[in-house]
């Protein structure tokens, strides 16, 4: 992982505070995702004994595989 004072020697002075910005975007953006998965995960449990379960919970795991 990316240190603040490994962006500095190569870009410039106050270059970490990008860094700073990018990781906190990047939790945010994982907090939204991890949401969307476990709202999705109960929907396809909910309807297990559908016909487009199978189907459903496999594009679920290739997307986690992803």
């Amino acid at each position: 992982m990316a240190s603040a004072e490994s962006c500095e020697p190569c870009h410039g002075e106050g270059y970490n505070k990008i860094l700073k910005s990018w990781n906190e975007q990047t939790g945010r953006k994982l907090a939204q995702l991890s949401r969307g998965l476990d709202m999705i995960r109960a929907l396809i449990d909910r309807q297990k004994d559908s016909t487009a379960s199978p189907v459903a919970r496999k594009r679920f795991e290739d997307a986690l595989f992803n």
